[in-house]
């Protein structure tokens, strides 16, 4: 397992970071347990974001239950309105994705048949021999 770890942090390169040792060494393989280096400021704006997410989760969620407690019409209407509005604006997103997509195509042109022209046999173009009534 720690020989896994150790191809996985050579591919990935040598993490550095002040607080946690660079390895660690049983004798036979090096353990790779370090982890990335973020700066100090980012680190704590990152941290007080995470809080006030949390904070925030946590109000709403008090909201929620005293919305119910009270039975609020609106403490069912509004968390579903926003489900409903997040995935129609997923929905979409994808849709928009999907049209304007630019594709570059690659090869041949399929000819005035289109794709279903490649499945089905052009009647025009038979394969079988053509027999005269002299030949019966």
């Amino acid at each position: 397992m720690a020989a896994i770890a150790v191809r996985i942090g050579e591919r990935l390169g040598r993490l550095e970071s002040p607080s946690a040792p660079d390895s660690i060494d049983n004798g036979k393989d090096a353990l790779v347990t370090s982890r990335p280096v973020m700066p100090e400021r980012a680190d704590e704006q990152s941290r007080i974001l995470g809080g006030l997410v949390c904070l925030g989760a946590v109000a709403g969620g008090a909201l929620f239950l005293y919305g119910i407690a009270v039975q609020s019409y609106w403490a069912l209407a509004v968390p579903l309105a926003a489900i409903v509005l997040f995935v129609l604006g997923l929905v979409v997103w994808i849709g928009w994705t999907i049209a304007t997509v630019q594709v570059e195509t690659e090869g041949e042109p399929l000819g005035p048949g289109g794709a279903g022209s490649a499945t089905r046999p052009d009647p025009s173009e038979s394969t079988e021999p053509v027999r005269s009534e002299s030949e019966d």
